[in-house]
């Protein structure tokens, strides 16, 4: 039984993206093949959050009374 794949799209300023590509650098997430292979991509990193492979846990800041929060 073959997998139905859903393909949805998603609006990002330039930065945003940039920002995408170089956590995917950080973690490692590369493209596994293509013209991209075994450089860092936002989609392998998406696709390992989807898996469970990756998770997030946000960062608690400890905040000074002055700091803004």
């Amino acid at each position: 039984m073959s997998q139905r794949f859903i393909r949805r799209s998603l609006e990002l300023t330039a930065e945003q993206w940039q920002q995408l590509e170089n956590l995917a650098a950080e973690l490692s997430a590369v493209a596994p093949s293509g013209p991209n292979a075994g450089r860092p991509s936002w989609r392998s990193l998406i696709k390992l959050l989807a898996d469970g492979r990756l998770s997030i846990t946000k960062k608690e800041h400890n905040h000074e009374p002055s700091d803004p929060v």
